[in-house]
């Protein structure tokens, strides 16, 4: 019975700590790249003068349970300021940087850069707010970071040595929920294009999403290479479901899906634009490394790492235990993490069992409203059914009827400073009235942007409401 109890704690209890480390180089790479992406496009997005003002946003919620620093920011140079700091803290995650503080600051920012947009989110959203919460009780910087670094006694042992495994119910938490992703996402794909094998062909064709690699492959491949990326696309994601969390031979099955899932992700990512869910999949999976892997990549590259870990070492430790850095643990006691993580596993599957089609009625049951709190403040739903039940085989564009007006910063002005003296009451705002002209580049460009239209709609037309109330006011 021991011997039982060992092996389940060590197969969905614990991670090694080089596995922690390496998740959150890999991870604090992805917040970076996600970041630099909303960058591109702050002025639409996070401002005032853009397409979704923050009032806007507060008049018509999407949700009742929202949370966003980013509210308190209305221009551009405001929006650039909270961009700097959140590129800040994720330099710091990247690097092991007081790491106590640092996990905290990177959840709160991720929520709030994906709740002030909150209309756009996708899956990817959804997969590194759950990261960034579910990691929050693990010691992240324990490996390969800056503060392991500072921490290390003055010897010559290589930081590189097997360290103690870390045991906590957060691994369980990852285990259940990314192998969940894929059961849901297999099991939803019933349409008649999965069981045809046509459903990449179609997918291929959502202009909306495709990349020039996808329009490539649509362009150049048979219709028999489409059933077979379909049926293998299909397939691999079953076999991810049962390689995360099969009990048997679990240290086999995490090294085939460390070896074959992310190019499941680099062929999504390839052929289809799907924000940053490929990326944030791929960087789960250095957290199934177990010992026995890292000792044979030891003995395979140790030779090669060593010395450049130790010359790291002479340059770095020096500055960094001047400065008398605290050990890397966590803020949050360790019972009241890992009572939260159980808090938090309730009320995923709770949502999971409410908001997925291939969960039987008999499972379904009302939820409990601080579940849905739970679920929607940091933005980690549940409803993982990409291409269910099967790709939409129309594709199309949303406009807006709207007032042109020209989008620039004389455009923003009180219409009677334009001339525009005899149209007050029925024009739009600049903001507003951009939009029709946005999307037609958008179209022209064949960017692959995602519009909610009902949302869009609802807010523009409260937004017009409001403007003419001001100005009927005035």
């Amino acid at each position: 019975m021991r011997g039982w109890r060992r092996s389940l704690v060590a197969t969905y209890l614990t991670v090694d700590p080089r596995s922690l480390g390496a998740f959150r180089v890999l991870f604090g790479a992805v917040l970076l790249s996600d970041l630099a992406r909303r960058w591109a496009e702050l002025g639409l997005w996070y401002a005032n003068s853009g397409l979704l003002p923050n009032h806007t946003l507060l008049w018509r919620p999407p949700t009742s349970s929202m949370f966003s620093l980013f509210f308190t920011l209305s221009s551009v140079r405001e929006a650039e300021l909270g961009f700097v700091l959140c590129a800040v803290v994720y330099v710091m995650f990247m690097l092991g940087y007081r790491m106590r503080w640092v996990q905290v600051l990177t959840l709160l920012a991720r929520v709030s850069l994906n709740s002030r947009l909150a209309v756009l989110e996708n899956g990817g959203d959804m997969v590194m707010d759950l990261l960034c919460l579910l990691t929050l009780p693990l010691p992240l910087g324990a490996r390969f970071s800056l503060d392991a670094l500072a921490a290390t006694p003055e010897d010559p042992a290589p930081i590189n040595d097997t360290h103690a495994p870390v045991e906590s119910v957060a691994v369980l938490a990852l285990l259940l929920q990314f192998s969940a992703i894929y059961l849901f996402n297999a099991s939803s794909k019933s349409g008649a294009a999965w069981r045809d094998g046509s459903a990449v062909y179609y997918a291929l064709h959502q202009d909306k999403l495709v990349t020039w690699v996808g329009v490539w492959m649509r362009e150049h491949l048979s219709m028999s290479a489409m059933h077979a990326l379909t049926w293998s696309t299909l397939a691999t994601e079953w076999c991810g479901f049962a390689l995360i969390i099969t009990p048997v031979f679990a240290r086999q099955a995490r090294l085939l899906a460390v070896c074959v899932m992310p190019f499941l992700h680099l062929g999504f990512a390839l052929g289809l634009n799907l924000g940053g869910f490929s990326p944030a999949m791929i960087s789960f999976y250095p957290l199934l490394l177990t010992a026995q892997h890292w000792q044979g990549l030891s003995r395979r590259f140790g030779p090669r790492v060593r010395p450049i870990a130790a010359a790291l070492e002479q340059r770095v430790r020096p500055w960094l235990r001047s400065r008398a850095l605290p050990r890397s643990a966590s803020i949050i006691p360790r019972w009241l993490g890992e009572g939260a993580v159980l808090l938090i596993l309730l009320a995923i599957a709770s949502e999971a069992l409410n908001d997925n089609a291939a969960v039987p009625q008999a499972l379904r049951f009302p939820e409990p409203s601080w579940a849905k709190a739970i679920i929607e403040y940091p933005r980690i739903l549940q409803g993982w059914r990409m291409f269910a039940s099967e790709p939409s085989r129309v594709d199309s564009m949303i406009y807006v009827d709207a007032r042109r007006l020209a989008c620039s910063r004389d455009a923003r002005r009180r219409p009677r400073e334009l001339g525009a003296r005899t149209s007050e009451a029925s024009s739009a705002p600049a903001s507003l009235s951009c939009f029709s002209s946005w999307l037609r580049r958008v179209r022209s460009a064949r960017k692959p942007y995602w519009i909610a239209s009902v949302w869009l709609e609802q807010w523009r037309n409260a937004g017009v409401v409001m403007w003419r109330r001001n100005v009927g006011a005035g």
